[in-house]
């Protein structure tokens, strides 16, 4: 098996079976073990740079995820979680995407994103030294779904101004 492997499976066990908080904390824990665990990949595995990415505009600065996935928790509101983050030779980290859909049916679709509040909303984290910027308003479009991997569209607007747009991601599932 290889490490990417292993971090990815140790990430789903973490993120749906230890982690018992509400459902903002678990996101935000979602997010910042993606950082860790995607960080800790490395050499070729399961999660390919060239077939699973989210890209998008911030502001007017390209973002280029090199590495996307999305996280199914069917035990806690049907919680759907769709993280992008950006690649450092084969490291992943920060600048990172994250898309939230509570109560998701499962399948295609379009979903309005709002503030954390809601609990279906983005965030947009910029550095690991920044703050988080979280979603006004915004949709996540699921376009296509196969059993490994998700595709769609997504665009939103930050608390803070910040203009998230032309999102597109290929998302591995998990």
């Amino acid at each position: 098996m290889t490490k990417s492997l292993i971090n990815s499976e140790i990430f789903y066990y973490v993120c749906m079976k230890i982690i018992p908080m509400t459902r903002f904390f678990r996101l935000i824990s979602i997010a910042l073990l993606s950082i860790a665990f995607l960080g800790g990949c490395s050499g070729t595995g399961s999660l390919s740079t060239t077939t699973y990415t989210m890209t998008a505009r911030v502001g007017t600065t390209p973002f280029n995820g090199g590495i996307c996935i999305a996280v199914y928790n069917p035990t806690v509101s049907d919680d759907l979680a769709i993280s992008g983050s950006t690649l450092s030779g084969s490291t992943g980290g920060p600048p990172q995407i994250n898309l939230n859909i509570i109560n998701w049916p499962g399948g295609t679709g379009t979903f309005i994103l709002g503030p954390a509040s809601t609990m279906t909303f983005g965030n947009y984290v910029p550095s690991a030294s920044s703050l988080t910027k979280i979603s006004t308003s915004g949709y996540v479009i699921i376009s296509s779904m196969t059993p490994s991997m998700m595709t769609g569209s997504f665009e939103f607007t930050c608390d803070d101004g910040t203009v998230i747009s032309a999102g597109r991601f290929n998302a591995r599932r998990y």
